[in-house]
């Protein structure tokens, strides 16, 4: 472990090893094309869950929504709440369940997003 100003600081995964490990699903570049989205994105298994499922049409509803959000949060923030988008019940979430987009650097330093719930955190 290294060391921070207080104390023990847990090692953190990569964004390849949380995919292989099953932790985060990733979006085929197919999907992402499609939706005009230029970033790797990575959905948390337990948002893939409540938002996609099985049910592969709701997938390109689900990047429509997330290109808008970026559209409007970036530059201004590097993260969002996706709204107006039903879970695959057909029920708007309650704030615990709200799809959260999160911008950052991916293992190359490159820009990928990170779709995922408040309990996900």
């Amino acid at each position: 472990m290294n060391k921070g100003p207080s104390g023990p600081v847990p090692p953190t995964s990569t964004r390849a090893q949380l995919i292989e490990s099953g932790v985060l699903v990733d979006v085929p570049a197919l999907a992402l094309q499609t939706a005009g989205l230029p970033f790797a994105v990575g959905v948390t298994t337990t948002a893939w869950a409540m938002y996609v499922g099985d049910q592969e049409d709701r997938l390109e509803m689900v990047l429509t929504e997330v290109g808008r959000t970026v559209a409007h949060m970036y530059p201004e923030s590097e993260s969002g709440v996706v709204t107006g988008l039903s879970t695959i019940s057909g029920q708007l979430p309650v704030p615990h369940d709200q799809l959260h987009v999160e911008m950052h650097p991916g293992d190359q330093s490159e820009v990928v997003l990170t779709l995922l719930l408040p309990v996900d955190y």
